[in-house]
């Protein structure tokens, strides 16, 4: 990885107190990483269809929104030529099976579970963004898809 170039990050969550603990964990971090916060899918939408706006290196998205919740933004970005090859990493409370699923099969590339993240947040930084963090641009295997702990360096 380039030192200089800072990954563009794009985090999508209404839930305020979530975004300041990810910018946070991203802040205390070495990693070169630009934060943009958006409280909700639609924001992400807006922001992504202006003119002459390039897509992030990666989204990270949480499932459970109002207005239009992950599922659906998580299709509207897989069904746009412009925005289907940004990695999408589906950031959410839930670990229902369903919403893991959903996720896999509608073109996430990862799920974090939100209490993972926040109980081992520089571990799961450290994981996805060193060397080598581009493996996260390509689908991973159904098996490594949920990030568990015992994955983490």
């Amino acid at each position: 990885m380039d030192a200089k170039k800072s990954i563009r990050i794009f985090l999508v969550d209404d839930d305020e107190d979530d975004c300041d603990l990810f910018k946070e964990a991203i802040t205390e971090s070495s990693i070169p990483l630009l934060l943009t916060s958006l409280c909700h899918g639609e924001d992400l939408l807006t922001e992504l269809s202006v003119e002459g706006t390039s897509p992030p290196d990666i989204i990270f998205l949480d499932i459970n929104m109002p207005k239009k919740n992950g599922r659906e933004i998580l299709d509207e970005l897989r069904s746009c030529d412009k925005l289907k090859g940004v990695p999408v990493i589906m950031f959410s409370t839930s670990t229902f099976k369903g919403d893991i699923d959903y996720s896999y099969e509608h073109g996430a590339n990862l799920y974090i579970p939100k209490d993972l993240f926040f109980s081992e947040e520089k571990k799961v930084i450290r994981t996805l963004f060193s060397d080598g963090w581009e493996k996260y641009l390509t689908k991973v295997p159904r098996e490594k898809f949920l990030l568990r702990k015992e994955t983490l360096s």
